[in-house]
């Protein structure tokens, strides 16, 4: 049997991460069905690990299934080792064509409630991915693509979701 020595460098703690990675399973608006993959990072904490999902996730992978549905989460790994993250992300990047996918987030009002927020300004927030795809797909398939979607989230939680928002790490 050959075997190496490698050494494994642990990474800091503040710079361990949850690696997702979202299938999307794309035959609307193409003529034969298409699979793509995106991927972002959030920090690795006490609460917050592979196994978990939170509102944030669950509002990227609802957004994506508005548009399609039969999207859903592929992996969810913990990232402790130097390397790893550039490795897996390579995995699922090398040799693709890569295009711009966007969630844009934005307030959702009642019409009972438009006098409470008169004059009132909110941030939009944009998830922006890198959607993977196969470089052979039919370019005018992936012309017509869909590649963004927005997601409206109640006033009063939208205030809040500012901190939740900074925990995405948009990976290039």
């Amino acid at each position: 049997m050959n075997s190496r020595n490698v050494n494994l460098s642990m990474l800091n703690l503040q710079d361990m991460k949850v690696l997702k990675v979202i299938q999307l399973s794309i035959n609307k608006y193409v003529q034969r069905e298409m699979t793509g993959y995106l991927l972002y990072a959030r920090p690795l904490t006490k609460d917050y690990k592979e196994e978990n999902e939170d509102d944030v996730d669950a509002m990227i992978l609802s957004s994506i299934n508005e548009t399609y549905p039969e999207s859903r989460f592929i992996v969810s790994r913990n990232i402790f080792w130097e390397g790893e993250f550039e490795e897996v992300v390579q995995r699922y990047r090398m040799g693709q064509k890569l295009i711009d996918f966007t969630i844009n987030l934005m307030p959702s009002i009642n019409y009972e409630d438009f006098h409470k927020f008169n004059g009132a300004s909110f941030p939009i927030y944009n998830f922006i991915f890198k959607l993977s795809l196969n470089p052979y797909y039919d370019p005018l398939d992936v012309a017509c693509i869909r590649n963004f979607t927005t997601h409206y989230i109640p006033v009063l939680e939208y205030q809040q979701f500012e901190d939740r928002y900074k925990t995405f790490i948009e990976i290039q």
